[in-house]
């Protein structure tokens, strides 16, 4: 029970925080825990019921980005929006790769890296957008599209290699789960479309009905989908898309609000209970800070330059250099990517804290750049 309150006060004093310095809460959660744990303070310790709010905390985070996730937004971003999206995402996938098997000779470990730099923080470049007064521009449509589109580009990618690495097949194998990652989240999506509709998500009720009916629908498709050998952070995206795909973007967001108070209270066990898993001995390795910083550089580079590239034609000049920096931020996804790689036994321990060194220098260099390319008048 001791531990229960720690976590709640810790998350609370860090949510308070990071909305006052408008960073990203995800990154102090983290910090938060390795203060906590083991290593630190020891008041705090991975597993138990800690472990399991943790699983439940990161259904509903990544349920209530799928619940604001729109196809008819995407489309209106058109063709940029999804270049952007895909250059940034496979160029970050390909590059974390290749930097990682360089460093250990490990598929399933360079896999991971690869996917977690595949997203994009749409929380930060959001609200870069908002502090700059860029959301009324033609870039801002096609980078927040784009940004919403590298999370599920990053989430197929993480239960494909999901389904992947637990199989000791062959080619064969290999097809059949690469089927299934698509077929799941489809089902998935239409199912839950179907239950928004039966409990009637988004009609005028009290709102913690509401919320309860939201929660077990996430919750259950996260279970579906680990259940059919899929991962269940995919189950829980495409169940809270399912349930947005009935909603209009006003309704969207009012669920949304009515859901978060539940996201915020069990958000800090995840963050806080991967943080505890880090040994601050890992920040005096040299090679641990050599592999982040190749991490960094080549992220960035993936995002900003293919950004550039991959909006020519749509955008002109400095446009084209804001879509790029504005995908560098990684934030939740990238690292529920890299602790789930670390509690499955995916990454080794300094692997997984170079790549979250690396998370937050991607998050605090792509608004610098940003806020040099808006105040340049040149």
């Amino acid at each position: 029970m001791s531990e229960l309150v720690v976590v709640v006060v810790a998350g609370a004093l860090v949510s308070w925080f990071a909305r006052r310095t408008r960073q990203p809460g995800a990154v102090w959660l983290i910090v938060a825990g390795m203060l906590l744990g083991p290593p630190g303070l020891g008041v705090v310790n991975a597993g138990g019921i800690l472990e399991g709010l943790s699983e439940l905390g990161v259904a509903l985070v990544v349920g209530a980005a799928g619940l604001r996730f729109s196809l008819a937004e995407l489309a209106r971003a058109g063709r940029p929006g999804v270049m952007l999206a895909v250059v940034g995402a496979l160029g970050s996938l390909a590059a974390g790769y290749a930097v990682c098997w360089g460093w250990s000779r490990d598929v399933g470990e360079a896999l991971y890296v690869g996917i977690a730099l595949a997203a994009t923080s749409i929380a930060v470049t959001l609200s870069v957008f908002e502090q700059l007064g860029l959301l009324a521009r033609r870039v801002a449509l096609i980078v927040l599209a784009a940004a919403v589109a590298d999370d599920v580009i990053a989430l197929y990618l993480l239960s494909a290699a999901h389904g992947v690495l637990s199989e000791a097949g062959g080619l064969l194998d290999f097809l059949i789960v690469n089927a299934v990652t698509l077929v799941i989240p489809a089902m998935i999506y239409v199912s839950s479309s179907g239950a928004a509709r039966m409990f009637g998500i988004g009609a005028p009720r009290e709102s913690g009905q509401q919320a309860l009916i939201v929660t077990a629908v996430i919750v259950a498709a996260a279970w579906i989908a680990e259940a059919a050998g899929s991962s269940a952070v995919v189950g829980a995206f495409f169940g809270g898309a399912g349930l947005g795909a009935v909603l209009g973007s006003g309704q969207r967001e009012r669920t949304v609000a009515i859901v978060e108070p539940i996201v915020l209270f069990l958000l800090p066990f995840f963050f806080i209970g991967i943080g505890a898993q880090v040994e601050w001995m890992a920040f005096g390795s040299a090679v641990v800070w050599t592999l982040a910083v190749a991490l960094a550089v080549t992220g960035l580079a993936a995002k900003a330059v293919g950004g550039w590239w991959a909006v020519r034609g749509a955008l002109s000049g400095r446009d084209r250099w804001i879509a790029g920096f504005a995908m560098v931020p990684r934030g939740e996804i990238a690292l529920i990517v890299a602790g789930l790689g670390l509690e499955q036994g995916h990454l080794s321990h300094h692997v997984f804290v170079a790549v979250v060194i690396a998370i937050i220098a991607l998050t605090l260099a792509g608004p610098l750049a940003l806020q040099r390319l808006v105040a340049d008048p040149a």
